[in-house]
C-alpha cells in the first residue's frame, strides 16, 4: 500500500525529513518537568515500574547543572570550563546519590508491604522556598496508597530556569 508513495516528491532530499524527524524528537527530550505536579508523577512511575532510567529523567543532565552553576554563583572569576568541570562533577554526584536513595526506597517499599502493581499516587503536597530569580526549592510529599496503606515519600526538588528536577532526599517518610 505505501510502496507507491514517493517521498522525493514530498521532501526534496531525504537527509532534510530524516533532519526535521531527528528535530522534533529531540526537541521534545528534556530532563525535569515543568511542574511540580509532573516531576512527582515521573518520580512515582519511575517507583512504580522499577525503572532507574525513568527517575534518570527527572534529574539535571550536565548543560542543565551548567545552567544553574551559572546563575547560582557569583564568582565571576571562574571560567566556563570550571563552571563546566563542577557542574560534571556535581551530576556524577547527584546521579550516585539518587541511585543509592531509589534502591532503598525499594527496601523501604518492601518493609512497608507496598504492592507496585496495584500501588497509586493517592495525593502529593509540597513547599516552595524562593531564592532568587529562576531558583527555588520544594519539599515535596507524595502519597501512596496501596490498599488500606498509605505511606509518604518525600524528596526536595529545584527549579533551575524553568524546569523542576528532582535532586535530593528521595526517602520514606516515618
Amino acid at each position: 500500500m505505501f510502496s507507491s508513495l514517493n517521498t522525493d516528491a514530498l521532501f526534496p532530499t531525504k537527509k532534510l525529513f530524516l533532519l526535521l524527524i531527528a528535530v522534533s524528537l529531540l526537541s521534545g527530550c528534556s530532563n525535569g518537568a515543568d511542574d511540580l505536579a509532573e516531576l512527582s508523577g515521573m518520580v512515582f512511575n519511575a517507583l512504580k515500574t522499577q525503572n532507574q532510567a525513568l527517575l534518570a529523567k527527572c534529574e539535571p543532565s550536565v548543560p542543565d547543572m551548567e545552567k544553574a552553576i551559572e546563575m547560582n554563583l557569583e564568582d565571576s572569576t571562574r571560567t566556563q570550563a570550571a563552571r563546566h568541570d563542577a557542574a560534571i562533577n556535581k551530576t556524577g554526584s547527584l546521579q550516585l546519590t539518587l541511585d543509592q536513595a531509589f534502591s532503598n526506597a525499594f527496601a523501604g517499599a518492601k518493609q512497608r508491604n507496598i504492592d507496585w502493581k496495584t500501588a497509586q499516587l493517592k495525593d502529593f503536597h509540597y513547599t516552595i522556598h524562593e531564592h532568587v530569580e529562576d531558583y527555588k526549592d520544594a519539599d515535596v510529599h507524595l502519597i501512596i496508597a496501596c490498599g488500606k496503606i498509605q505511606s509518604p515519600l518525600s524528596f526536595r526538588a529545584y527549579l533551575f530556569g524553568n524546569r523542576w528536577y528532582l535532586i535530593e532526599n528521595l526517602a520514606w517518610e516515618n
